[in-house]
C-alpha cells in the first residue's frame, strides 16, 4: 500500500489516502504513512504545516466565517481581532455566539423568545412562566 496527500490548488490538503497502487498527479503527494492529521495542513518546501483556524464574529458575537492562517508566519493584524478556535471544531461553529469566552449554539427562536419575556419582566415586575 502506498500513502498519499491531496492537496488543492492552495496546497492545502484536502484529503489523505492509502492506494494499492503508486500514482503520478501533480496533487498527490507520497508519504510515509498514513496521517489523518495531515488533513487542513499547508504542504510547502516538502513539509506540512499546521493551520491555525480563526472565528469572524458579527456585531452580536455570532460566527459568521472561519479563517485559517499557517502557523510558521506571524499573525496579520486582521486575525488578532478574531478568535482562535480548534481545527476539529472550527467549521461546526458557524452560527454559535461567542458569550464569556465561550461558543454557545444558539436556537434563534429562543433568543428572540428570552428577549421578549426580558421586556415582559421589565414592564410587569412579575417572573412570567412558559411551558
Amino acid at each position: 500500500m502506498t500513502n498519499y496527500v491531496q492537496i488543492n490548488k492552495d496546497n492545502i490538503v484536502v484529503g489523505v489516502s492509502q492506494l494499492s497502487d503508486k500514482v503520478d498527479y501533480p496533487y498527490m503527494i507520497e508519504i510515509p504513512e498514513y496521517d489523518g492529521n495531515l488533513l487542513g495542513c499547508l504542504y510547502q518546501d516538502g513539509k506540512f504545516i499546521p493551520m491555525l483556524y480563526y472565528a469572524q464574529l458579527d456585531g452580536n458575537s455570532i460566527v459568521t466565517d472561519i479563517f485559517t492562517h499557517p502557523s510558521n508566519r506571524p499573525e496579520p493584524r486582521s486575525l488578532q481581532s478574531m478568535v482562535k478556535v480548534e481545527k476539529d471544531e472550527a467549521y461546526s461553529l458557524i452560527g454559535a455566539k461567542y458569550v464569556d469566552g465561550k461558543f454557545v449554539h444558539i436556537n434563534p427562536q429562543q433568543e428572540q423568545l428570552d428577549k421578549i419575556m426580558s421586556i415582559l419582566e421589565k414592564l410587569t415586575g412579575d417572573q412570567w412562566l412558559i411551558e
